[in-house]
């Protein structure tokens, strides 16, 4: 089951005379707009007449950070720059107790993912454009590295609705 990144949000923000419904992130809003990220904790909108894909507007940034010792994790995506994506998967990871994160992957318009084994504490990371490519290579790269119960905990797309 995927985590809170691929769970659509309910709220409603908000921006100016601008309103978006967040369950509606990489569409057109009213007013001619779309939202195709975060920076400095606001909305990037791209306004037009015509709809279009709004992953041809920003280079997007995804990023996964690991503790070796406990096998907690930390993830972002939707970031307008690879250090900021990098520096919120830390603090996700920092989040859960763990003193020891570290960033092992980070993509730029790529999906990320991580599969970890908890009994055997084997994990490993992979990257693809597609995510489900990217959770297939994660666990059998988890596997050749001695696990024997890996799971996809995370799969982070760069492009993936607002966090």
């Amino acid at each position: 089951m995927r985590h809170t990144h691929r769970s659509l949000l309910n709220a409603t923000f908000a921006i100016g005379a601008l309103a978006f419904s967040a369950s509606q992130v990489h569409a057109q809003n009213t007013s001619g707009c779309w939202q195709t990220g975060w920076q400095s904790g606001q909305p990037v909108l791209v306004c037009g007449d015509t709809p279009r894909d709004p992953s041809g507007y920003q280079d997007m940034f995804t990023a996964i950070a690991v503790s070796d010792s406990t096998l907690n994790w930390g993830s972002s995506w939707a970031y307008l720059d690879l250090q900021a994506a990098e520096r919120n998967a830390m603090a996700r990871c920092a989040k859960t107790g763990a003193k020891d994160c570290k960033i092992q992957i980070s993509g730029q318009n790529m999906c990320v993912a991580l599969a970890t084994s908890g009994p055997d504490k084997a994990w490993a990371t992979e990257s693809d454009r597609n995510g489900e490519k990217a959770k297939a290579k994660a666990i059998a790269s988890c596997r050749k590295a001695g696990g024997t119960r890996c799971a996809v905990p995370t799969w982070p797309c760069a492009h993936d609705a607002i966090q």
